[in-house]
């Protein structure tokens, strides 16, 4: 009991939970109920744990003795617990893989030896996100399409097909949530556009990595098919960038990140055959807090030049897989999802749109700096990055949404911008 605990994964995360009618998961006298996940997807395990256990969830650094934690719970809580509680608690963690020890060692080194080896990066959300059944998918599809409500903006959508649009904003939320959003952005580029050789999609990448991108090499298992991955324009960016970063040193995060993958199975839905060139993009807190040094960075200006490059002789199409605010307590607010809150969050997002429609990348950064960020945009990074490859480029808002669900007492939002 004198030996030190191992620590809690940095992608262990966790959110309160409540049943639909608003009472708590698990009838317990200790207050909230957590959902502990992996946000790497790499174990698939989900633990719910009372208020009392997230004491020392969050408290295990690998620094602490299992006595030591037990002495600052009484001493906090003036409560008492038994080692055999906190014992339990640390081997349910051990069995989720959620400790950073050996047994997480074996099941990353067994995971990362088997993408490797894969010339396919299979598939992570079929079965899940969206149907396993082909024919089930495309009906679902078709039926999102079918339904979709008319543009917000109206005024260049029209009858006549057009060459394929040069940017694209789509939301990465499941199909449920975000359908009306998909449906609105994925049935103008079906009735309106052409299909383009080749389509980058920048994912949002919800994991923290080494450098600003990775970018993979690998075609996409969806339902039913592939999503095929154009490799020499990859390999060539990848060539281009090479002096600044090695952007396959993070490939492994694409085997679970969700984000590029929604977009390659509406891509191959619409626009069979068409290529894709996946490339995840972290988030860029620190240029929120100040954007003005954003263009001194190397590693975006490499890949703004290596991507920019493609369109001499070719027809890109550039999608920015991301959502906008994420607001609720299960995103650190200390505030009810109320009509009030949820208004408030929806004129900071059209504010932040108007900026990026208006083809102003900085000013879109600048926005988000006037607030400190505080409704928590996931995909300012893949939003940045597209407005700065295509600079002055007018985009039309077709509808902005937002996915309250009571019961996670989480609120997202999205939109969807097509940039001719």
């Amino acid at each position: 009991m004198l030996e030190v605990l191992p620590k809690v994964r940095l992608d262990v995360d966790a959110f309160p939970y409540k049943d639909a009618d608003g009472a708590l998961g698990i009838d317990s006298s200790e207050g909230a109920v957590y959902i502990l996940y992996d946000k790497s997807g790499m174990s698939e395990a989900q633990l719910m744990v009372s208020a009392s256990s997230m004491y020392f969830i969050t408290r295990m650094d690998g620094t602490k003795s299992l006595l030591a934690l037990r002495e600052e719970f009484e001493k906090d809580s003036e409560d008492e617990v038994r080692i055999a509680d906190i014992e339990d608690l640390v081997s349910d963690l051990d069995g989720a893989k959620f400790l950073d020890n050996h047994n997480f060692k074996d099941l990353y080194n067994n995971l990362l030896s088997e993408f490797t080896t894969n010339l396919l990066r299979e598939s992570a959300c079929s079965g899940s996100v969206y149907s396993s059944d082909v024919d089930v998918l495309r009906r679902e599809l078709d039926e999102i399409i079918e339904n979709a409500p008319k543009p917000e903006m109206e005024g260049r959508i029209g009858n006549v097909m057009r060459r394929a649009p040069r940017g694209v904003i789509a939301p990465h939320m499941d199909f449920a949530r975000a359908g009306k959003c998909y449906g609105q952005v994925y049935s103008e580029l079906l009735k309106h556009y052409n299909k383009p050789d080749v389509v980058v999609i920048l994912g949002t990448a919800h994991n923290s990595m080494k450098n600003r991108f990775a970018v993979c090499d690998k075609d996409f298992e969806l339902t039913g098919g592939v999503a095929k991955c154009h490799k020499e324009i990859t390999q060539g960016i990848l060539s281009a960038t090479s002096s600044v970063a090695d952007f396959k040193e993070d490939i492994f995060l694409h085997r679970s990140e969700h984000s590029i993958e929604l977009q390659a199975v509406w891509l191959e839905h619409i626009w069979p055959g068409v290529r894709i060139v996946p490339i995840l993009v972290g988030e860029m807190d620190e240029y929120i807090k100040n954007p003005a040094i954003i263009n001194e960075d190397e590693q975006i200006a490499s890949m703004i030049s290596a991507i920019t490059s493609i369109a001499d002789d070719t027809r890109v199409t550039v999608i920015a897989s991301a959502d906008l605010s994420h607001i609720g307590r299960r995103f650190g607010d200390d505030r009810d999802l109320d009509v009030g809150f949820i208004s408030e969050t929806e004129v900071a997002d059209r504010q932040y749109l108007n900026k990026v429609i208006k083809g102003d990348a900085l000013g879109a950064l600048g926005s988000l700096e006037a607030h400190g960020d505080k409704y928590h945009i996931c995909g300012t990074g893949c939003i940045y990055m597209l407005g700065a490859l295509l600079p002055d480029v007018k985009g039309q808002l077709l509808g902005y949404y937002q996915a309250v669900s009571d019961e996670l007492e989480q609120a997202v939002g999205c939109a969807g911008i097509i940039f001719e």
